[in-house]
């Protein structure tokens, strides 16, 4: 194991450029190899990555699949959200959202905010069985977290009333953290509380103001309302 976590911290060194190493991917994707090989469960995580996101080789999600599993079965809460996405999009292998469930559930128990998130996401994408009522747990333990775009989608909710009451001012005050955090759709959701005077101050003047910064992250509807206002 000592040998793994050396070969694991040179795969750092060349993955982010740190002690005297120029950065290099290729290099980097090398060394998480050797450590992911030796059971270390950060490289099989780092690996798995490389190998989604084709960073230092090519891309490959059957790989990624097999290197997150490994990892999440060392309780590796990263590799566990990880996994859980790609079993949830059919990516690397067979669709199964039971199985993204039950490793999106590992992680978001671990206080995973990307996890406690996507596990929302779960609950809220079954069609006519969606639980948003859990949905909305799982956002709003996200959202103790500064996740902006939990804080986004817990907005949602509140506004449109799913999972509970219909509560526009506790869904504005959702969207103004997300906004003050730069998430593109919490700004312009923001801008349409003060627009419509939905659980806030009517202001157009505010409005605005959120709707210029949400376009100017290229949000569509930021940008069509700025259209509609001019």
């Amino acid at each position: 194991m000592v040998q793994a976590k050396a070969d694991f911290e040179k795969g750092e060194d060349y993955n982010i450029g740190r002690n005297g190493k120029n950065q290099n991917f290729e290099t980097a994707r090398e060394w998480y190899e050797k450590a992911a090989k030796q059971g270390n469960a950060a490289a099989q995580f780092k690996f798995g990555k490389m190998c989604s996101r084709g960073s230092g080789g090519a891309q490959n999600y059957v790989a990624a699949r097999k290197w997150y599993e490994k990892a999440a079965q060392q309780n590796h809460a990263d590799a566990q959200n990880d996994l859980g996405s790609l079993l949830y999009n059919g990516d690397g292998g067979p669709k199964d959202i039971w199985k993204a469930h039950e490793w999106l559930e590992k992680a978001a128990q671990q206080n995973h905010a990307d996890a406690q998130r996507n596990l929302g996401l779960w609950y809220a994408a079954q069609g006519s069985a969606a639980d948003y009522k859990k949905a909305r747990e799982w956002y709003e333990k996200a959202a103790q977290q500064n996740h902006a775009d939990a804080q986004n989608l817990l907005g949602d909710l509140y506004y449109y009333g799913r999972g509970g009451p219909r509560d526009y001012p506790m869904s504005r005050q959702c969207y103004e953290k997300a906004a003050q955090l730069g998430h593109p759709a919490g700004q312009r959701n923001l801008g349409r509380a003060y627009d419509l005077g939905l659980g806030a101050v009517y202001d157009q003047k505010t409005a605005l103001e959120w709707y210029r910064k949400a376009a100017a992250q290229r949000d569509k509807e930021a940008i069509e309302h700025l259209k509609k206002k001019n």
